[in-house]
């Protein structure tokens, strides 16, 4: 599960809450995570979204030999 948290004034706030789902991006996005929403908490200014994780994809050169993403090579800024 991942969560993120969103104002409602944001765009991608109603593209949300209209599709039932979100992406995760790591830092100059090597990893991408494709999540569907399981539930959602208002937090005060912000909706916390709980997203199920359906998909990782993550640049090639990051995997390694077991097909695992090997975090130690991201170079996150």
């Amino acid at each position: 599960m991942v969560m993120v948290g969103i104002v409602p004034s944001r765009y991608s706030y109603h593209l949300i809450k209209e599709s039932g789902c979100f992406t995760v991006n790591l830092v100059d996005c090597p990893v991408q995570i494709e999540c569907t929403v399981a539930g959602s908490i208002v937090t005060g200014s912000h909706e916390m979204f709980i997203g199920k994780i359906e998909a990782v994809f993550a640049d090639g050169e990051l995997v390694d030999g077991e097909g695992k993403i090997d975090f130690s090579r991201i170079d996150f800024l």
